[in-house]
């Protein structure tokens, strides 16, 4: 068990540099070859001992190098660790045959470790040391018949060979540095390409957010479902737990939320003053409430305070991307004061349309039909003073080209009422509208998409028209982008009840089960969902993961449909 954990934490250890994996398996290299040429060597000890000795050796180098690949990055344990080697190396050698000993070469592992680790003075030391115990202190214990001069001699080349062996790896350990240090700068350079990577991508998904909310925003026409809109938004874009919008001191009080929190508001409430107060440089502004920080900054245009935004400082990479986060918000403030002027503006613009309707209506019935009408009362008028010497003949001649003349003036007054008819000018806005985004799509795409309508579409109101043209365009988008669906069907089908509308596509699929996971909703889908909510209907959807995927929405029909009699 321990020699196993021993093993797992030397292959932790080793993958962190280089050099140590190197010095790992030069040891177990250096120690399997010293001790086979030990083992079947000259018999100058038995079997017996040299299995127990290499036995012993085997068990110090796992020992030692474990040591020395935890401890790489500490000098003086580094230093305690080859004194203590070196000294286990040379008390091998005199008894194994000073240099004559195959594991001369593995004690080449002390002068490895000293060179990589410690520097070049310690590994010429260690190289001395090494030739002082097998030369002087060989003579001096074991081969005390000769000198030292002699064993130098004899063992010139040897000797020779080691000190041009610790020249190389002298060079091998400046290279191997050399490299680690590079690779060093490789790792860093990576993360930061890494870290760039992740922005990008964060920015990539940030832009189709922001691109997603300004399609979105701008197609709303009710004030409830827009506020909803940017605070679901401003949630998708800065990633924050908990997202508020405060209406403007100028309006009744509101604070919209995605998850209410009645203590929340309360405290919003209390601080109101104080919170429109602080934002008077246009700036995003810090303060804490129920003890967190939140950032708040204000929705204006030029004339006009439209309300609040707040988010929960809670992301966990707040103090990484402050600035960027900072930046959003602005942005955010920037879009939501367009929007809101926007929305302010159609407002005002569909009452100028309304207006000059009424007023082009109230003019045509003045300049033409009242005096017809002004006319056939002349007529009736006298008819009846002429009754008692009219013919009967004369009588309903006359009624005859008055009833012609009241038909002419029924037929000019529905021509002034639904002047702006779809069906009075043989085309339908919605249908070409719709028709036209399918083969854009189709035409982009390379993708099969059919539609079919059962019913008339005059049963639609304008808000129900413009709401499925937004449902279709997003459910469309949502299996072109995300299941990716090669075909795509859709069926739209009214009758005085209800319309329903089904949009099925061979694409992924996805699991349902997010539908009901609010943080996992796109704001497309939220969009969809927002629409049928606020025109009563029902949505479902069915899904399989590979299998495709079906949308299947039901709207009440909206009773308050003028429809116009046949002429």
């Amino acid at each position: 068990m321990i020699l196993r954990q021993v093993a797992n934490n030397l292959r932790s250890s080793i993958r962190k540099a280089e050099i140590a994996t190197m010095i790992f398996y030069y040891r177990y290299v250096s120690l399997a070859v010293t001790s086979l040429f030990f083992l079947f060597g000259e018999p100058k000890a038995s079997i017996d001992k040299k299995i127990f000795i290499i036995t012993c050796i085997g068990i110090s180098a796992v020992i030692i190098n474990y040591l020395y690949l935890i401890n790489r990055n500490n000098k003086p344990k580094t230093l305690l660790l080859l004194l203590i080697e070196t000294i286990g190396n040379s008390i091998l050698l005199l008894p194994t045959g000073g240099l004559n000993s195959p594991y001369v070469w593995y004690a080449l592992n002390s002068i490895f470790v000293s060179s990589m680790l410690l520097g070049w003075k310690y590994c010429w030391l260690n190289v001395l040391i090494y030739l002082f115990d097998s030369t002087y202190v060989l003579q001096l214990l074991i081969e005390k018949n000769s000198s030292v001069i002699k064993i130098i001699s004899e063992q010139s080349n040897l000797i020779l060979s080691f000190i041009l062996i610790t020249v190389v790896i002298e060079m091998l350990s400046i290279y191997a540095k050399s490299l680690e240090y590079k690779s060093s700068k490789l790792e860093e350079a990576n993360k930061q390409l890494t870290l760039a990577n992740q922005k990008i991508k964060q920015l990539m998904n940030y832009s189709i957010e922001l691109y997603q909310s300004l399609h979105l925003l701008t197609r709303q026409q009710d004030r409830k479902n827009l506020i909803e809109l940017i605070v679901s938004c401003a949630e998708k874009v800065t990633k924050s737990s908990s997202v508020v919008f405060i209406d403007s001191p100028e309006e009744e009080l509101k604070i919209v939320s995605k998850y209410p929190d009645q203590d929340l508001n309360n405290e919003i409430i209390q601080n109101q003053n104080l919170i429109f107060d602080s934002m008077l440089c246009d700036q995003p502004v810090t303060m804490t409430l129920q003890n967190q920080p939140w950032m708040f900054i204000e929705i204006k245009c030029s004339y006009k305070t439209f309300g609040a935004l707040g988010i929960r400082l809670d992301m966990p990479e707040y103090s990484v991307y402050q600035n960027e986060i900072i930046e959003q918000m602005n942005f955010l403030s920037s879009l939501s004061s367009i929007v809101f002027e926007k929305f302010d503006l159609e407002q005002f613009n569909n009452k100028l349309i309304i207006n000059e309707e009424r007023n082009r209506i109230a003019n045509e019935i003045h300049d033409s039909i009242l005096q017809r009408l002004f006319s056939i009362s002349c007529g009736l008028y006298a008819i009846i003073k002429k009754s008692g010497i009219m013919g009967a003949k004369e009588q309903i001649s006359e009624l005859n080209l008055i009833r012609n003349t009241i038909n002419e003036v029924m037929k000019d007054l529905r021509s002034t009422i639904y002047g702006y008819s779809f069906r009075k000018y043989g085309t339908s806005g919605f249908m070409d509208s719709v028709n036209k985004y399918i083969n854009e799509i189709k035409t982009l795409n390379n993708i099969n998409i059919t539609f079919e309508t059962k019913g008339s579409h005059d049963l639609l109101a304008p808000e129900q028209k413009n709401a499925l043209y937004r449902i279709i365009c997003e459910s469309v988008s949502n299996s072109v982008r995300h299941g990716r669906a090669t075909r795509i069907d859709i069926l739209l089908s009214i009758d005085s009840k209800a319309t329903e509308l089904t949009v099925n596509d061979n694409g992924a699929g996805f699991d349902t089960r997010i539908i009901n996971e609010k943080n996992s909703l796109g704001l497309g889908v939220l969009n969809i969902q927002n629409l049928v909510n606020y025109l009563g209907g029902e949505i479902n959807y069915t899904s399989e993961i590979g299998k495709g995927s079906t949308v299947f929405i039901k709207l009440p029909q909206i009773t308050s449909i003028c429809k116009e009699e046949a002429v």
